[in-house]
């Protein structure tokens, strides 16, 4: 008999009005909230919300959350930060390095140590007690952090990205406002765009992927598709942007619930070792991995937006034509990768890996990455 997990906060959607909603919710939980937040919402919309929230009775301050995905070094100086002040709960406002942060800090604040000992397949320890509470509002529309149970962290000393997870993970609430996404400039949107892609498509197609995970891939790969193609038309379409967001909140959800894949696998690699981002690391992965997997397994087959391509074959096709619409990379040779392709598969071993579904042989993952790099 099988058993699925399926796990979501509850997520409040509003254009234009998820401050609003925020505040109302933050009023009803605690009184003194930490607010961890990219630059682009301390420079222009924080001032406003503050005076807002102090005049509610609450008690915040912010912790500006920059310069790319979050290491352990960074996540630790945030948490030595944010003792002093001692919150009751927090709030990540931002993109997914920011809520990745954030997740990070609202369980090490009742930790001890660094967070590096608690990282999967890096660090000893488990986390055991409950984190504080916290709350998202995801600014682009790709991680789906607001919606899993893990925060993903670079480990510099060692060159690899390892998760910090565990089920008591999960935010509080989500707030979902696509107007806060509508100033992502072009590349920006596609990178993460690309990351909600493959959430998608992995989450579908995993080990453990059930039919919950599958039905939310199948109705929304299409819109992520349409989503993009309309707003290099227009950056400003609203049915363009709400469909990009819900699509990754979706993925997040997936992936939280049904694992991912060997696209993940390989970036969460690179992603320890280049300043490339992630969704650009999947983006130029995605054809070439599907491709792969399709030789070992047909599972790819049963999804609607593969049977509109006239199979398997047919969707890598369309990947490859997607790619160059969005302006994707066929490769890497352009980033001058200092690893060879051994050592890309041969470093690879994260829990995404385990979950591809298919058993794809090591010198076939080399043979790929070889016309890679």
């Amino acid at each position: 008999m099988q058993s699925w997990q399926w796990n979501t906060p509850p997520v409040f959607f509003q254009w234009g009005g998820a401050f609003s909603l925020l505040i109302e919710y933050l009023r009803s939980q605690s009184k003194r909230w930490a607010v961890c937040c990219g630059r682009h919402f301390y420079e222009n919309g924080w001032s406003q919300w503050r005076e807002k929230a102090l005049s509610c009775g609450l008690e915040v301050e912010i912790w500006v959350i920059s310069g790319g995905e979050p290491t352990v070094g960074m996540v630790d100086e945030l948490i030595t930060s944010l003792r002093k002040w001692q919150p009751e709960a927090l709030v990540g406002i931002g993109g997914g390095s920011v809520l990745d942060a954030t997740k990070a800090a609202a369980a090490m604040l009742v930790h001890e140590g660094s967070v590096q000992e608690y990282l999967e397949e890096v660090g000893s320890k488990t986390l055991t007690s409950s984190p504080l509470p916290w709350v998202g509002v995801p600014t682009t529309a790709g991680t789906g952090s607001e919606a899993t149970k893990n925060a993903v962290i670079i480990v510099p000393d060692k060159r690899v990205k390892r998760s910090l997870r565990h089920d008591s993970l999960w935010a509080k609430a989500v707030f979902l406002d696509p107007q806060l996404t509508v100033s992502s400039p072009w590349e920006v949107t596609v990178n993460a765009a690309l990351d909600a892609f493959v959430h998608l498509l992995e989450a579908a197609v995993s080990k453990k992927a059930h039919p919950w995970a599958f039905a939310l891939a199948d109705s929304l790969l299409e819109d992520i598709v349409e989503g993009l193609r309309q707003v290099k038309k227009d950056p400003l379409s609203s049915w363009a942007r709400e469909k990009l967001l819900i699509a990754s909140t979706a993925g997040g959800i997936a992936l939280a619930n049904a694992g991912l894949g060997a696209i993940h696998g390989f970036a969460a690699t690179l992603g320890g070792m280049t300043s490339i981002p992630h969704g650009r690391v999947c983006g130029i992965l995605l054809d070439h991995v599907v491709e792969r997997n399709s030789r070992y397994t047909d599972v790819y087959e049963r999804l609607s937006i593969v049977k509109r391509y006239g199979k398997t074959a047919g969707f890598v096709r369309f990947l490859s034509e997607w790619k160059d619409f969005l302006g994707i990379e066929k490769n890497f040779r352009g980033f001058s990768l200092d690893l060879s392709a051994e050592e890309i598969v041969r470093l690879s071993t994260s829990s995404s890996m385990k979950a591809n579904p298919a058993e794809v042989p090591f010198e076939e993952w080399v043979s790929m990455w070889q016309e890679l790099v």
